[in-house]
């Protein structure tokens, strides 16, 4: 900002909106991807959290986990979980 001769502050960029106020040229940035854990830095003291009733269920033979089990184990895997509460792997 900038002060004129009468003291009255005036923005130094053209960006002003209708009320006069100085904002900023372009909209904040949306935020970016979850970043997922290198596989070296989990180690064996982190392993995940032995399974429970409700932990998953079978389809096709497969073990599909929930989300209560996402949310106890505390990371996403990043192997693009049905139920993962971390990320939104649907789009």
């Amino acid at each position: 900002m900038k002060t004129t001769q009468d003291n009255f502050l005036v923005p130094e960029s053209p960006a002003v909106h209708a009320a006069g106020v100085a904002h900023e040229s372009a909209p904040p940035a949306a935020p970016g991807p979850v970043s997922l854990p290198s596989p070296a830095s989990i180690t064996a003291a982190a392993q995940p959290p032995a399974l429970q009733d409700g932990d998953y269920y079978l389809e096709g033979g497969r073990m599909v986990f929930t989300a209560a089990y996402h949310l106890r184990r505390g990371y996403c895997c990043g192997n693009r979980c049905r139920h993962c509460p971390y990320q939104d792997w649907t789009t």
